[in-house]
């Protein structure tokens, strides 16, 4: 099934903050903007959302963490976990699972020099198999 291409502009903002030497929690704000996607007569707003989470870190190199996901305006609720795991001082693997849709994904993570760059699969019950790619950089200095 050929659903076509697509191209938007979303602005997240996220916030993290430590409840002890190895646990934290988070907030995260995605798609701030409103943007849209498709042309003027079938233009289409991305859905804004608004994410807090938990995690803990048991042992250098293994991160657990668990998310409760709501998109702005629904009724549905998502509930995530996920964990991380350092294979090296540069590379990460990722697992998760997540309801309302059952799904599962898996990647993994480069960060050099502060730069990050990640690549995950995401399945899906109905919709096809999704590749993300991401790009960043990190302000923070590597205390490990």
């Amino acid at each position: 099934m050929d659903l076509g291409s697509g191209f938007g502009f979303g602005l997240d903002l996220g916030l993290q903050g430590s409840l002890h030497e190895r646990s934290w929690i988070g907030l995260f704000v995605k798609n701030i903007n409103s943007p849209e996607m498709g042309s003027t007569l079938s233009a289409q707003r991305l859905p804004r959302s608004v994410a807090i989470g938990l995690g803990y870190e048991p042992y250098y190199g293994l991160t657990t963490n668990f998310v409760i996901y709501q998109k702005i305006g629904s009724e549905k609720t998502q509930y995530r976990a996920g964990l991380e795991y350092r294979i090296g001082p540069w590379l990460v693997l990722r697992t998760g699972v997540n309801t309302e849709p059952n799904r599962i994904g898996f990647g993994f993570g480069i960060e050099k020099w502060g730069i990050l760059a990640d690549y995950a699969y995401i399945s899906h019950p109905l919709l096809p198999e999704t590749h993300q790619f991401s790009l960043g950089y990190s302000f923070r200095k590597n205390e490990k």
